[in-house]
């Protein structure tokens, strides 16, 4: 029976989360990190050596982590925790390697509601370019000519 109950309390806790994140990408905003003179080489730079330290820490904190209950309900719900964990792992490292590049001098500005128009519309590839060119102060109407 408190198998049953970890389980449901669980699974509600999930749903409960993804609909909280639903609300979020219905507000369409979205940030990206600029500092005066710098160019789209140098932010991709930074950036890197930031995500290096981040990926470091991430990898440490991950080995670290050990979910696992034995039977198939525990199974189950240690595959659940496990997942929400390196969940919350990955954000931290994405919040890591912004307070890095904050540290280096860049500062958060939210795009303009054209830039987020061009910016959606990219494919993956070019959204990685489209954050490095906002940081230097460029046009990613560029990028949306380029697919």
């Amino acid at each position: 029976m408190f198998v049953r109950s970890y389980i449901a309390a669980l699974v509600c806790v999930g749903l409960g989360g993804c609909a909280s994140s639903s609300n979020i990408s219905a507000q369409k905003q979205r940030n990206y990190l600029t500092k005066p003179g710098i160019t789209a080489e140098q932010y991709n730079k930074d950036e890197q050596a930031c995500v290096d330290i981040a990926k470091k820490d991430f990898d440490a904190a991950r080995a670290k982590t050990y979910v696992y209950q034995p039977g198939l309900a525990g199974a189950a719900a240690s595959g659940f925790v496990g997942g929400v964990e390196r969940g919350r792992l990955r954000r931290e490292a994405f919040k890591q390697t912004e307070e890095c590049l904050v540290a280096k001098g860049y500062r958060s500005v939210p795009m303009t509601p054209e830039q987020l128009v061009i910016y959606e519309n990219l494919d993956s590839t070019n959204k990685g370019k489209a954050i490095a060119v906002l940081a230097s102060g460029g046009d990613i109407s560029t990028l949306q000519n380029a697919q």
